[in-house]
């Protein structure tokens, strides 16, 4: 050993030491005084606790941190923190609720069974009741503006017998004019007040003048549509059965079918942009595309729980319910 390294050793050992207390003398009886270190960001889709068992129907991302969901026996949940907490909302019903939009950050509507309609002006904090007729259970709503909008649905009772309706509010749903769509009618979509698709089974149903005339138009689907979903007013994506994606870029009324990479049944789809979009399918399924449906790729939900609904605040915050209660939340996009 050099004369150089043993002069220098004893000091070199109370450098280490030194360090050592340093890092140890900032905690005392397990309050440290040091600085927090930061939680690593989670990756993918992890479970949020929603304290219900009822079937989640359908949930609007208002912005990354507000959400809202809708489920059955009336169940509405509400997060202002990104999904840490979910506050139940008094609905001031039992009945099933199946749909929510929202126009804007404040203004929203629910529909749901025995001919429930909701609205709220406050971002969802309250709602109040507005009366359609209760002879039809109210499952799909497509909002135009504070006036305009369309709601769909079928008989009450078992099965699906019955008269079919489709309706439409040009006074924030003080009134609804009736329409007969002519069968079960699965989903209705409005792109603006002109324009707008309404789906029978896999017949696809569009219109340019604001629902006084209706066009068939092909869709290709194999059996059903689940979803139907306007970006723009020409730009609208479909799903439904044995994975069936589409995408029109003439406003409905021609579509080209994607490879969706699932011949599950696909219950829900949001799309952010020309970019991003998701789907969810039985049975915790859930896909997305990077590059608008050219390629679809599956992501882990860690579940097999029944999905319903999935929808984005931006590109990297999402959620998706299920039919067992379950709240599933990403903050990458579902990457990871």
């Amino acid at each position: 050993m050099s004369p150089l390294y043993r002069s220098a050793a004893p000091y070199l050992a109370l450098v280490i030491l030194a360090a050592l207390l340093m890092l140890t003398s900032c905690c005392d009886d397990k309050v440290c005084d040091c600085e927090d270190i930061p939680e690593a960001t989670p990756t993918g889709w992890f479970r949020q606790e929603s304290n219900t068992t009822a079937s989640l129907q359908d949930i609007v991302a208002i912005d990354a941190q507000t959400a809202i969901i809708v489920g059955d026996t009336g169940t509405i949940l509400r997060t202002a923190n990104g999904g840490e907490t979910w506050t139940p909302v008094v609905s001031g019903t039992p009945s099933n609720l199946y749909g929510i939009e929202m126009l804007d950050a404040a203004c929203g509507w629910i529909v749901g069974a025995d001919g429930t309609f909701l609205k709220t002006t406050d971002a969802g904090l309250t709602w109040s009741a507005h009366n359609v007729d209760d002879s039809y259970h109210l499952r799909k709503i497509s909002i135009v503006d504070a006036g305009i909008g369309w709601v769909g649905g079928g008989p009450r009772g078992a099965g699906e017998e019955g008269p079919h309706v489709l309706l439409k509010t040009t006074d924030g749903g003080d009134t609804w004019a009736y329409q007969d769509p002519g069968g079960i009618l699965n989903e209705v979509a409005f792109a603006d007040a002109d324009t707008g698709c309404y789906v029978i089974g896999s017949t696809l149903y569009r219109t340019t003048d604001g629902g006084d005339n209706w066009t068939e138009e092909v869709s290709n689907a194999p059996s059903w549509f689940a979803t139907l979903f306007y970006t723009d007013v020409n730009t609208a994506w479909a799903a439904g059965s044995q994975g069936y994606v589409a995408r029109s870029d003439d406003a409905g009324k021609t579509w080209v079918v994607q490879v969706s990479a699932t011949s599950r049944n696909i219950r829900g789809l949001f799309v952010l942009d020309a970019t991003h979009a998701w789907y969810v399918a039985r049975i915790g399924v859930i896909a997305t595309t990077r590059d608008n449906g050219v390629i679809w790729t599956f992501q882990y939900s860690g579940t097999t729980e029944v999905f319903t609904s999935v929808s984005f605040a931006d590109a990297d915050a999402g959620w998706v319910v299920g039919e067992s209660g379950g709240i599933y939340k990403t903050v990458t996009g579902g990457e990871g």
